[in-house]
């Protein structure tokens, strides 16, 4: 599905003389990635208008996309069961934010829980992004320099009464833990 519309788009740019032939691969790979990039963030935010949750879905990806990039966790096998899992999770994620009544409190303990276990599982690594010695002590400083500010907005919008805000953070967090403790197990079962 994306694959061939990125050849097509590809193609097309070749054909005109937009792009040398040199480079098509890493061109055809970075077409993919914009387009599954543009699909999910348009999803995402019509899933933040059904659910009646716009801000927060967006809040949602800008505050979880980078500690996802650098923290690793669960991925899947292909582009399309990745956004299709993807649209679980928001859905799921939107769903509990509309149903479950806020606490400050309760915010504020899981976002200390969650971002204890984040902070000593990072990095994880992925059977298709296998990390080096270096990588993993790179990726998990830059993991944790993203998650603290995140806890610590996460603590004032608690402290604050910022519901939508809060709500929101530790939902990242928690999202992040359960990939983390998804990626963790799944390398397990593989080594077996």
């Amino acid at each position: 599905m994306f694959k061939d519309l990125s050849e097509r788009i590809t193609e097309w740019l070749f054909k005109n003389g937009t792009l040398p032939k040199e480079d098509k691969e890493i061109y055809l790979y970075g077409i993919q990635q914009g387009i599954i990039s543009l699909l999910n963030l348009g999803t995402t935010m019509v899933i933040g208008m059904v659910f009646g949750k716009l801000l927060e879905s967006v809040l949602f990806l800008v505050a979880y996309i980078p500690l996802r990039s650098f923290a690793g966790g669960y991925h899947a096998k292909t582009a399309v069961r990745c956004y299709f899992f993807s649209i679980v999770m928001m859905s799921a994620v939107l769903w509990v934010m509309r149903c479950v009544p806020y606490s400050g409190l309760i915010c504020g303990c899981l976002t200390a829980i969650f971002g204890s276990m984040i902070w000593f599982l990072v990095p994880v690594e992925d059977r298709n992004k296998p990390l080096d010695d270096v990588e993993k002590k790179v990726y998990g400083k830059r993991a944790r320099g993203i998650l603290v500010p995140e806890c610590l907005f996460s603590l004032l919008a608690a402290l604050c009464g910022w519901e939508r805000i809060g709500m929101c953070m530790t939902s990242v967090l928690c999202v992040m833990a359960l990939m983390l403790l998804l990626g963790k197990w799944k390398n397990a079962c593989l080594r077996k």
